[in-house]
């Protein structure tokens, strides 16, 4: 666990600072039943990832999920203005298609078919979350500070998307990614602008894969190479229809701090989803894994045939393990700190200076 992460999420443990919090968001008082829902869902998902954290491989996934699950419940019961346990959906937010037609007991033939496991976004906690952070992405780009915030349009429809979709998306995930021979679709952003004069832009520091270039010009965008650069530019009719995703490397931060923007292929349909949201996904997909089909997960650890992606599974457990937590932490600090977040503001914007 991280120390100095876990230590910020503290105050989620504080019936004091529970109330403080809630009071800055929503301006009003919390009711003592809320505040110790809030607070026994932040304690628990703690004691999760502590757990998790020198647990054996063959768990860890399933008890880390555990904890961002509780996590996930504590930010958005405190997030919310309205209504307390009761009003939560029922389940994980999420369901598994089909994987008993692709973990077959061939687990020789099986193990190369699971970055092609199928996942569907249904009612549920991940859907509550989603819905109480407004989709929303907190932006690095030029510093360790957040800069910009990104409110994406609401996930109204089930999302379906396979493991690979997943992974694709996560910059932290790049060396691993090569090694499976899967794509990157995500590119390194130097520099980035946007106002209602002149439109997107953004310079990318490297080619952008082929499939990313080609949804982009879809919509509307327009790439210039210049050498291993690429500016892409978008007018401000393009970007209020189709928003550009992002995605950040955290465990490989610049400097050691910063947390490096990638400009990311959207989803089907042009949809976006939260860094937040995918790593949540990210999380559920190896919790069941190593839940329900322990004996594959076992033979990816041990190293049976067929093991091609077990390097990019393991480093996708060290993200969430590392990553999740800091998302929250930085969620609610920047909240708290830019009213912005928390009223009707343009979707593409950057931060306010603080006064």
């Amino acid at each position: 666990m991280i120390t100095e992460v876990w230590q910020r999420l503290t105050r989620l443990e504080s019936h004091d600072l529970v109330k403080r919090l809630f009071n800055d968001l929503h301006d009003r008082d919390l009711s003592s039943e809320r505040n110790s829902q809030i607070r026994a869902a932040a304690r628990q998902s703690r004691e999760y990832f502590r757990q998790a954290d020198t647990a054996s491989a063959i768990v860890r996934p399933l008890l880390t999920y555990y904890g961002v699950a509780s996590l996930s419940r504590s930010l958005t019961l405190l997030l919310k203005r309205d209504g307390g346990e009761g009003t939560l959906s029922k389940g994980h937010g999420v369901e598994t298609r089909d994987w008993s037609a692709l973990l077959t007991n061939d687990i020789g033939a099986s193990l190369p078919k699971v970055a092609s496991l199928g996942l569907r976004t249904c009612k549920g906690l991940f859907l509550d979350l989603m819905v109480a952070t407004r989709n929303r992405i907190c932006l690095h780009v030029h510093s360790s500070a957040v800069d910009w915030n990104i409110e994406y349009k609401p996930l109204t429809k089930p999302i379906d998307l396979k493991v690979s979709d997943l992974y694709e998306r996560l910059p932290d995930l790049d060396f691993e990614l090569v090694k499976a021979k899967l794509i990157a679709r995500f590119s390194p952003v130097n520099e980035m602008s946007c106002d209602d004069q002149n439109g997107f832009t953004s310079v990318v520091s490297r080619k952008t894969p082929i499939s990313l270039r080609g949804k982009y010009e879809s919509y509307g965008y327009i790439f210039q190479s210049y050498g291993q650069l690429e500016c892409i530019t978008a007018t401000t009719a393009v970007i209020e229809r189709f928003l550009p995703q992002f995605s950040h490397a955290y465990v490989k931060k610049t400097f050691g701090s910063i947390p490096s923007v990638h400009l990311v292929e959207p989803f089907e349909d042009g949809i976006c989803v939260s860094q937040l949201g995918m790593t949540y996904l990210t999380s559920y997909f190896l919790g069941m894994l190593a839940r329900y089909y322990p004996t594959h997960w076992i033979a990816l650890i041990d190293g049976g045939k067929g093991d091609l992606l077990w390097p990019t599974l393991k480093r996708a457990q060290q993200y969430v393990e590392t990553v999740f937590p800091e998302l929250v932490a930085e969620f609610i600090d920047e909240a708290i700190a830019n009213p912005l977040c928390r009223t009707e503001r343009p979707t593409l914007a950057p931060r306010p200076p603080l006064p």
